[in-house]
């Protein structure tokens, strides 16, 4: 592909320039989006009735004049362009020297075609940031780019058109897969990008780039699953321990979704290559009973099992939790975490080292180079996306494993096939049943102290109570309105819920203090926890029935939902109070589709739409940042006309 300095009129001032836009060579030319287009095509003006949309009028100038502005240089004009339906003004800036004896840019009498935005005075429509068309526009639609200051739109247009022009690349995707997808080629996608000629050719061609991202990436994990699969892991059949033993003896029943998991990781774990599975389930689906099945398998097959959890009380809850399950079959279940040390540390370590069979738990721990487990078959990665793609190969270092990574982020089932190609997926779409659900609602701020008079009443009855601010501290200027956690604690503390134990807990404490809070919490010893967001992940409090989420209108739908799903684990009705006061129309619709819908899937995807897919799974922690046409709300097809295409041609099977 050409360099920059190869396309007329780029110097190096202005190569420094599109580097700051990401733009280092003709490729980055083409493939920089526009932001929006203009309509060239014009209106009548007695058609104009939406303020701040962007329109073109072409009519006859009947009066204008110009005035200075007190910036030196800029000057502010003002026209009347009249056509056959009515008359409107026209306002806008423009640069000149000469304000001694100034004109406007255009004359009475003279037929122009103008663009502006749509503005009202009074009774009336106006056009300001008004462009004067010099002459008819060749194409209907004008790109509208990005821009950093000394670059101007006039100049960046002519660099793209040159591009088109001369440096268009090959296609490289197969006929058929656009033939199958109905995508233009390369270069009549690019045109249409940059030069339509209706409105719907920007999505179209749009849809072509999307296209290639998603088939490169889908060859890439093509790659990674054969390379995975040429790689031996010791089988552990089902004969070990079949599924139907192992839920004879766990103190209640499994959830259909549960038992077609169990499966799924049951023929996985049967097979000489290593299993790339993820166990995606909403929060209280019941993920760790299908891990524990696992390391079940592995123990027996005189193994051992590796969990890796994000924080210290996870892996704590998780010891619990699995020694509970595993005790009918003797299984040890072992700790190693920062804190775990002197001889205890030792004993774990020369065990696992000398390939004892167990089960391990621990954080980032168990990547250290102190720890080395001999005979590793079986590893869990929980909360997956808190960990780079680096920590979560890094298991495997210990011996080639089967991995179980376990998200409870919910993801819609097209989304997560995509974004985990090199994955088989498993959805566990049922909670257990018994669980009531959450009685979420949303209060006004002007009844906070209603919402607070009804924390200390639940409290009263036993229960405890986690309140959630978005910030940590106060913002300068601001008012206490609970968006700060120590500062509404104490406020907390000496009013509305003064002879309560009011604890905080947020992401600047040091771990070891986070930790004590959260456990004092666990342990009944504080009833009301003020806190950040950093309980999004957290240990199981089955006491706690009430979250109170303030200024819920400033966090992301599915951060609310993963909040919610700290509570209703016990056998009480809990209760999600939401307290906001929503400004914009997506704050509102996320309030209320909290408030309507319980099930994450649902909410996974309304989330999607809401925000896209930019920080839908925390992508930078995942290593899935890379997608820069993909908008995972429309192309969802687009992956299935890839499984199809690649199976009709022999490549692999549909996921």
């Amino acid at each position: 592909m050409p360099g920059l300095s190869a396309v007329p009129g780029i110097g190096k001032a202005s190569i420094q320039k599109l580097e700051r836009l990401g733009v280092r060579d003709t490729d980055g030319l083409l493939y920089l989006l526009p932001r929006r287009y203009l309509d060239l095509r014009p209106v009548p003006v007695a058609a104009i009735e939406t303020e701040g949309e962007w329109v073109t009028v072409k009519g006859r100038i009947v009066q204008a004049h110009a005035r200075p502005t007190r910036r030196r240089g800029l000057c502010l004009a003002e026209a009347e362009l009249r056509d056959a339906s009515g008359a409107i003004r026209l306002v806008w800036f423009f640069q000149s020297s000469f304000q001694r004896r100034l004109r406007p840019p255009v004359a009475p009498g003279a037929v122009c075609l103008a663009t502006g935005r749509v503005r009202r005075a009074g009774l009336e429509f106006q056009l300001h940031d008004v462009m004067i068309h010099e002459d008819e526009p060749q194409d209907p639609l004008l790109p509208i780019y990005p821009l950093v200051e000394g670059l101007s739109q006039k100049r960046l247009r002519a660099w793209v058109q040159w591009a088109l022009e001369h440096a268009v690349p090959d296609e490289t995707l197969p006929v058929a897969l656009l033939e199958r997808t109905g995508t233009p080629p390369i270069g009549r996608a690019l045109a249409m990008l940059h030069r339509p000629k209706e409105l719907a050719e920007p999505e179209a061609g749009r849809r072509r780039l999307a296209l290639g991202e998603l088939f490169a990436y889908r060859l890439e994990a093509e790659r990674t699953r054969k390379a995975a699969d040429a790689l031996a892991a010791r089988p552990l059949p089902e004969s070990l321990i079949p599924v139907a033993q192992f839920e004879a003896k766990l103190p209640f029943s499994l959830t259909n979704a549960q038992r077609r998991a169990l499966a799924e990781i049951s023929r996985d774990l049967a097979a000489s290559r290593p299993m790339r599975r993820l166990l995606n389930g909403d929060v209280g689906s019941g993920k760790t009973v299908v891990a524990a099945y696992g390391a079940l398998r592995a123990v027996l097959a005189g193994g051992q099992a590796l969990v890796l959890a994000p924080t210290r009380l996870l892996a704590e809850q998780h010891q619990r939790t699995l020694g509970s399950l595993l005790s009918p079959w003797g299984v040890r279940v072992e700790l190693v975490v920062s804190g775990t040390q002197g001889a205890e540390r030792e004993r774990i370590l020369t065990e696992a080292g000398a390939g004892t069979p167990m089960v391990v738990v621990g954080t980032h721990a168990l990547l250290s180079a102190s720890f080395e487990a001999k005979n590793a078959l079986f590893g869990v990665v929980d909360e997956q996306h808190r960990f780079g793609v680096e920590q979560r190969e890094a298991l495997d270092r210990h011996g080639r494993m089967h991995l179980l990574a376990m998200s409870a982020t919910p993801i819609p089932r097209t989304f997560a096939m995509a974004l985990f190609a090199e994955m088989d997926v498993s959805f566990l779409d049922e909670r257990p049943p018994g669980r009531l659900p959450v009685d979420t609602r949303w209060i006004h701020p002007d009844k906070r102290a209603e919402v607070y008079a009804f924390v200390r009443r639940e409290v009263m009855r036993g229960r405890q109570a986690y309140i959630v601010c978005p910030r940590v501290n106060p913002d300068t200027g601001e008012e206490d309105d609970g968006a700060a956690a120590e500062a509404f604690a104490a406020k907390l503390a000496a009013t509305w819920l003064s002879d309560l134990a009011v604890g905080h807990v947020h992401g600047r404490m040091a771990p070891k203090e986070q930790e004590e809070a959260m456990r004092a919490f666990r342990d009944g010893k504080i009833q009301a926890l003020v806190s950040t967001t950093v309980i999004e992940v957290g240990v199981d409090v089955p006491n706690a029935s009430v979250m109170v989420i303030e200024r819920a209108d400033l966090f992301g739908l599915a951060q609310l939902h993963q909040l919610r799903g700290r509570i209703g684990r016990g056998n009480h009705q809990s209760y999600c109070l939401l307290v906001a006061d929503p400004k914009s129309e997506v704050a509102l619709r996320r309030v209320n589709v909290l408030r309507k819908y319980a099930d994450g899937y649902k909410i996974a995807e309304i989330d999607l739409a809401l925000r896209g897919p930019g920080e839908f799974l925390g992508f930078r922690q995942s290593g899935r940042s890379d997608f820069r046409f993909v908008d995972f709300s429309k192309d969802f097809d687009l992956m299935e006309r890839i499984r199809e295409w690649a199976a009709a041609e022999g490549r692999a099977e549909p996921v």
